[in-house]
């Protein structure tokens, strides 16, 4: 899993805080197992990441039992190559199905030896992967831990990320007239690359990124009324949006998409 940044151009979350986290917020850990996490966290440490507890391991013991007792969502970043990643992070993952409040959530690039009853698992782009992952950990983060802009509850996440199946996603930023639309297209579109049918989506977290005081109402409304014209009327959708001082005019669109172990998906 190869973490390091190449040339193409997509702004890194730089997060407008507006308050001190409390106890009665959403917490969101990360766990990097073996060599493949551990250079998941030294990318995230070049990065401001508000809000997000990290920690390295390479076996599951009392001390990340006790990383584990006070979150809500946590991330697994590992190898499913290697067997030894891949056996921590199924006991962690069989470890949290006991905590009620934790939705754990299985990060890699090829997460093919991952098990439906293991819980979600989502995939990374093959290409860039550590930026990727620092652009769903922040934006999820973001929205659901920030004052001040669109937020989402977390009961509405867990509904959508804690369903046994893939969780794949795209990104889009685009400017001008119907940027946001232009930028939920690219997002869509990258999904549709990996091998995921857009219809199939059972759920959909929609993260809607731009400069402070740039995003109006009116473009959030049509975002998200092209996103739903996209997906099947069930599908559950929800959205929220954060202030990104990495953005000038722009408007960055990351599409979390979910998908039940039934639904007809290539990529995972």
């Amino acid at each position: 899993m190869n973490l390091r940044c190449q040339s193409t151009y997509m702004p890194f979350p730089q997060i407008a805080v507006t308050r001190e986290p409390t106890e009665e917020h959403t917490i969101v850990k990360l766990i990097g197992i073996g060599v493949c996490g551990r250079q998941a966290l030294k990318h995230l440490a070049e990065h401001r990441i508000p809000y997000v507890e990290t920690m390295a391991c390479d076996e599951l013991d009392e001390d990340v039992r006790a990383f584990m007792v006070k979150a809500h969502l946590l991330f697994l970043v590992f190898d499913p190559d290697e067997a030894n990643e891949l056996n921590v992070a199924v006991g962690i993952s069989k470890l949290g199905a006991d905590m009620p409040n934790l939705v754990t959530i299985a990060v890699s690039v090829l997460p093919t030896a991952w098990q439906a009853q293991w819980g979600a698992r989502l995939t990374l782009p093959t290409d860039e992967p550590g930026k990727y992952l620092l652009l769903v950990v922040v934006g999820l983060s973001a929205i659901l831990r920030q004052e001040g802009y669109v937020g989402v509850d977390f009961m509405d996440v867990r509904h959508i990320l804690s369903q046994p199946g893939c969780c794949t996603f795209g990104v889009g930023i685009a400017q001008g007239a119907d940027r946001g639309q232009s930028a939920a297209h690219l997002a869509l579109q990258q999904i549709a690359a990996s091998g995921s049918r857009i219809g199939d989506m059972a759920g959909g977290i929609v993260i809607l990124s731009s400069a402070m005081g740039s995003l109006k109402l009116v473009e959030s409304k049509t975002t998200m009324n092209f996103i739903r014209s996209q997906t099947d009327p069930s599908c559950l959708l929800i959205y929220g949006n954060y202030y990104d001082e990495a953005l000038s005019d722009e408007v960055r669109v990351t599409v979390i998409a979910s998908y039940t172990s039934g639904s007809s998906i290539v990529s995972c």
